[in-house]
């Protein structure tokens, strides 16, 4: 654990761009046996068109079929950690709702996954995802697992969160410079 600690505080203390941080997440995300990691985040403002931010490590093909789908709208990844902070471990082949949505991600080697949200006391909400093709994810995983996944969740959270909020103040300053 303290290895791992020490990674992740250094991942939080690190300068670099969003997809660095990023890389290292998803490296950290192989040690605990997953393929694919994702990570989305979303800025409340402007309230009429909140600003989203995503990456990932998914194949390319999912990446495509899952936008020109509109998958972002219904996945119920998503939908939960919109609304709860809970962690969730799923497997494509036992959801009910979504066929197609859950048919398409296990056609694409995403079949088993884990994802936990976290927002800030600013209401800006991001959620990680870590998924594999092979082994369901099993309840001794996890319990061997939960504190190494919770602090990745906090941690990645913490640094994306707060480099776009750095991005957006910047843009800010430079748009009333201009003025």
């Amino acid at each position: 654990m303290a290895r791992w600690q020490d990674d992740l505080f250094s991942l939080a203390l690190a300068d670099g761009s969003e997809q660095e941080i990023f890389d290292r997440v998803a490296l950290l995300a192989q040690e605990l046996g997953f393929d694919y990691c994702a990570y989305g985040l979303q800025i409340p403002v402007p309230v009429g068109s909140p600003k989203v931010f995503m990456v990932n490590n998914y194949p390319e093909p999912w990446r495509q079929k899952y936008t020109q789908a509109g998958y972002l709208g219904i996945d119920p990844t998503v939908r939960h950690g919109r609304s709860s902070m809970s962690p969730i471990a799923w497997s494509a082949r036992d959801q009910k709702g979504h066929r197609n949505f859950w048919e398409d991600a296990a056609a694409h080697n995403i079949a088993h996954g884990w994802c936990q949200s976290s927002f800030t006391r600013t209401g800006i909400g991001g959620m990680l995802t870590l998924s594999r093709s092979s082994a369901p994810i099993t309840v001794n995983e996890l319990n061997q697992n939960e504190s190494h996944l919770r602090w990745l969740v906090s941690v990645t959270h913490e640094s994306m969160s707060q480099r776009q909020v750095d991005r957006l103040n910047t843009a800010t300053i430079n748009t009333k410079s201009k003025v």
